[in-house]
């Protein structure tokens, strides 16, 4: 038996009550984000081993397309994830902000802050400690945001007395640099556009993202969400294009182990079968 809730009106006969809802669908795209990154990383890797031992040409180009895609992917994905902490309206974090909606969407607000100042604001609101600046993680981060930022504005190198440099000396050893290309350009836009469109780049640029929001995501309240998106998303795609036969340099027991470890993707990253 059911039962149902009536209001009576002026003339005494009983009416069924009404109610009016909302419902909401929200998606998040942080692990989206990182996922194409994954993509891109596979695809610049196969154009490298097609290309293995040959003369700089045409085929560079869609190294590029490949390259710049994972690196601006990557830095999505660090972009999009603080958002989705932020946002909900059961996030801690917006609780701890009085007059969320003005502080956070005003003009020279929370949503126009730098991506890393976001974070640290994050854990600050929270009474956390805030990430170690000198960390390797939270270098890796400012300095792939800056890789980025040099190919979204790119700028063509004319004038040597505007020539923009330093970030080669950032992005020292960090990376293999593309194997084409026998000259290191001396401009951040030339070196960035040339000398870091690798699979070793790509597959640096994603592990800077994971290794930066895991770091973030250690604090206590964060973890769970973490954890929880890598087991539903990335994890599940990851296996599923081993099961389709792209090639990995793992064996079935250790995708095995990571499944119940899912917060060693960077391990997992590592041993992609991307032979640079």
């Amino acid at each position: 038996m059911s039962s149902q809730e009536v209001s009576v009106t002026g003339n005494g006969r009983a009416q069924p009550a009404t109610l009016n809802a909302e419902a909401r669908v929200t998606s998040n795209f942080a692990l989206q984000h990182l996922t194409a990154a994954v993509l891109f990383t596979e695809k610049c890797a196969e154009i490298e081993r097609d290309n293995e031992g040959k003369e700089f040409g045409a085929f560079f180009e869609d190294i590029r397309s490949y390259a710049s895609g994972a690196i601006m992917s990557s830095v999505a994905g660090l972009e999009a994830y603080i958002n989705e902490e932020y946002l909900p309206h059961d996030s801690p974090i917006r609780k701890a902000i009085p007059n969320f909606e003005e502080e956070f969407y005003k003009q020279y607000g929370i949503e126009r802050k730098p991506t890393l100042c976001k974070y640290q604001l994050a854990l600050k609101l929270l009474g956390m400690q805030k990430l170690n600046k000198g960390s390797t993680e939270y270098k890796d981060a400012k300095n792939l945001i800056a890789l980025r930022d040099t190919l979204m504005h790119f700028k063509p190198f004319w004038d040597k007395e505007h020539q923009k440099a330093g970030l080669q000396e950032e992005l020292k050893g960090k990376f293999e640099m593309s194997p084409f290309l026998n000259d290191i350009f001396d401009s951040d836009s030339e070196f960035a556009a040339n000398n870091c469109m690798s699979s070793s780049c790509c597959k640096w640029a994603l592990k800077t993202s994971y290794n930066f929001i895991d770091a973030f995501s250690s604090q206590p309240g964060f973890r769970e969400r973490w954890k929880e998106l890598l087991d539903k998303e990335l994890l599940d795609k990851l296996n599923k294009r081993k099961d389709e036969n792209i090639k990995y340099v793992v064996d079935n027991e250790y995708v095995n182990r990571l499944t119940k470890h899912p917060n060693k993707l960077t391990e997992y990253l590592d041993k992609l079968a991307i032979d640079t």
